[in-house]
């Protein structure tokens, strides 16, 4: 503990319960902040907590411009914070550790797509009004690609997001509010999920998000849907997992339109898709002349993704064309 006079250990107890901070002591007898603790201890005087400390300095309206910015937007509903939120329920973080002597609150993301962090980091920013720095990890393994990482740490931040949920891999949902919100809100949930989860498959025509939470992918599904955009749940047979699927051509452009990707690599792909949609028009009496086909082929035991390869259409086309008859197996091949 570092020496001072006997006034001015005095001077840091009457100064502290008379509700001064321990920064502002600090300041004033121009010592270190660590050293008014000490001298607290010292004097058997009990330390407020931090969210007391936040009461008092609200009460006296002597707030840090950073707590006042997260104060200011913790009850607001905007783009970014819906942003953040998708990305959350995805490849984010939000780390809360109260029970180490070193407590640490952070909500973060790391990815390899730098586009991706950057702009979680400028969503952070907008609601936060402090911009976290983006930092690129180098990776241990030759076959690894490099990751980037930005992280945002503050104790009213993680309370101000945990609010909604937890996060979880198996336990994250879709918050109420966005699931009642307007469209762009919804667009922009949507997109922070995708832009984590999502994946573009041009050879089979489709969009797909992964994730072993169920209950949270069928949330998305019904945000999906508010958008006119259908999708269907569809449980991996090798693990616990499921994805979504969004394969007819109405729904892609939706997708496109309405909600779309940060990351310029998906946003590429699903520009090409599109593409490839307005220039290859497939006519009804087209896929009527495939219809037997399509048929003979279900009955080997092909799936609708191979068949679709082998004849030159969407997945989409060919669930619709072949369930659309009540019953297949009538049919001479």
């Amino acid at each position: 503990m570092q020496k001072v006079s006997q006034e001015t250990s005095r001077q840091i107890k009457m100064l502290y319960q008379k509700g001064e901070s321990s920064i502002s002591i600090s300041k004033r007898l121009t010592i270190p902040i660590r050293t008014v603790i000490e001298h607290l201890h010292y004097n058997k005087v009990r330390v407020r907590t931090q969210r007391e400390a936040l009461q008092l300095s609200v009460q006296r309206k002597r707030l840090n411009p950073r707590v006042k910015q997260i104060l200011k937007q913790k009850n607001k509903i905007t783009l970014a914070k819906s942003y953040i939120l998708g990305v959350l329920c995805g490849d984010g973080w939000i780390y809360y550790n109260t029970e180490s002597p070193k407590q640490t609150y952070q909500i973060g993301l790391a990815a390899i797509d730098k586009d991706f962090v950057v702009e979680f980091s400028r969503c952070l920013s907008k609601v936060f009004g402090s911009k976290p720095k983006v930092k690129k990890i180098k990776s241990r393994n030759d076959r690894w690609k490099d990751q980037y990482r930005t992280r945002f740490c503050s104790r009213l931040a993680c309370d101000t997001f945990l609010e909604h949920g937890t996060f979880k891999t198996m336990s994250w949902i879709v918050p109420q509010y966005v699931l009642c919100a307007n469209k762009g809100l919804k667009a922009s949930f949507l997109r922070g999920f995708f832009d984590s989860e999502g994946h573009v498959d041009i050879k089979t025509r489709r969009v797909s998000a992964v994730s072993a939470n169920k209950k949270g992918l069928i949330k998305v599904m019904v945000l999906l849907d508010s958008l006119k955009i259908r999708s269907m749940l569809q449980k991996h047979s090798s693990k616990e997992t499921y994805s979504i699927y969004i394969q007819d051509r109405c729904s892609v452009v939706s997708f496109f339109e309405n909600v779309g990707f940060t990351i310029r690599r998906k946003a590429q792909a699903l520009d090409i898709l599109v593409k490839n949609y307005k220039f290859t028009k497939t006519l009804a009496q087209d896929i009527q002349s495939k219809l037997p086909r399509m048929l003979k082929l279900r009955k080997k035991g092909l799936t609708y993704d191979r068949i679709a390869e082998l004849l030159g259409l969407s997945s989409g086309t060919v669930w619709k064309y072949i369930n659309k008859l009540k019953d297949p197996e009538r049919l001479t091949l």
